[in-house]
């Protein structure tokens, strides 16, 4: 499955997923920085707080997004951030937190069927342009097709 990516003037898909990529895992970098340096279970400290929260699609949704949406290798791994990826494992294993999350595997079931279901009716891709965005990034845009 191949999803629509912001270009910049004559960059090819695979350029721009890299480029998307690259600014992802500087994001995650800043975040495996906070935890490293602080030394706490968690963001805030020794318990779940608003920041864990925040950056709770990286604990429990992120790697069900990449494994229906094809994505390899994983963005979030033990070897670039381990404090980021022992901070994953204790907030999905936090008693509270697993009172409001649904399974993984469930996860993976419904969110596959979506993606079936939203992509079959997608319009080929020559029926979207390049626009810009306000930050000056090509963004894709429908065309009456």
């Amino acid at each position: 499955m191949s999803l629509l990516l912001p270009h910049a003037d004559g960059e090819s898909s695979s350029q721009a997923r890299r480029r998307i990529l690259a600014v992802a895992k500087k994001s995650l970098s800043l975040l495996e920085a906070q935890l490293r340096d602080k030394g706490t279970r968690f963001f805030g400290g020794d318990s779940v707080g608003l920041v864990d929260i925040a950056a709770s699609p990286l604990a429990h949704w992120l790697g069900v997004f990449e494994e229906v949406g094809g994505v390899a290798p994983a963005l979030l791994s033990d070897e670039e951030h381990p404090a980021l990826c022992r901070w994953s494992e204790r907030y999905v294993d936090d008693e509270m937190v697993k009172q409001c999350l649904l399974r993984r595997d469930e996860l993976v079931v419904m969110y596959s069927a979506a993606c079936k279901d939203m992509f079959r009716d997608m319009p080929p891709a020559a029926c979207f342009a390049k626009v810009r965005c306000s930050a000056g990034e090509a963004m894709p845009k429908r065309n009456k097709c």
